[in-house]
């Protein structure tokens, strides 16, 4: 869901196994980072304070971010 209370789902294809995901804060410094170890990961959202941040995953062959309301 979005905005996320607690925790966030991500459902990953088998070939972003191995990459990494990092939550990002808007002044651009990573409060979160850990390599995605299986199709469904969860991040646990209880330490960070209600905001926006945006989610990044890197692959070898580039990286994708989308935006997540922490509520």
């Amino acid at each position: 869901p979005n905005p996320a209370r607690k925790s966030v789902k991500v459902l990953c294809d088998k070939h972003l196994i191995g990459s990494t995901l990092e939550i990002i804060n808007t002044r651009g410094q990573t409060v979160k980072q850990l390599t995605i170890d299986n199709n469904l990961t969860v991040i646990d959202l209880d330490k960070l304070a209600k905001g926006i941040y945006f989610v990044k995953i890197t692959t070898p062959k580039g990286a994708g971010v989308k935006k997540l309301a922490v509520d």
